[in-house]
């Protein structure tokens, strides 16, 4: 059997005053876009709907942009799509965090490989 070894993790959250956005709103972000709605979006995640819109508006306030183009009108009327700049961040925060993870995983085992002995 395999030995189990060290393995990093991180979660990115970005934060600017109290407000802050990480992972949670990205995939609401990319759900949202997915299927048009932000009903459905906190559906497929299993979270309410309020908490989707804190979500959003958190990531809103950070930003100073408006992430998606909301259109209300119920449940077959309705429909959200990403501006331009919800798909930016999208694309910018899985950048960033892909260049952290390997930036740490360039280093991790000259950290944490004499902890595997």
């Amino acid at each position: 059997m395999e030995k189990d070894r060290l393995k990093f993790s991180i979660k990115v959250r970005i934060k600017k005053g109290e407000d802050m956005f990480g992972p949670g709103l990205i995939e609401f972000l990319e759900r949202t876009a997915e299927t048009g709605s932000m009903q459905a979006a906190c559906e497929q995640m299993e979270m309410s709907y309020s908490k989707g819109w804190r979500l959003l508006k958190a990531g809103e306030r950070a930003t100073g942009k408006v992430l998606l183009d909301r259109k209300t009108g119920g449940s077959t009327h309705g429909s959200s799509t990403l501006t331009e700049d919800g798909r930016k961040l999208i694309a910018d925060y899985k950048e960033f965090v892909a260049m952290i993870n390997k930036t740490a995983n360039d280093n991790f085992a000259g950290f944490f490989a004499k902890w595997e002995e």
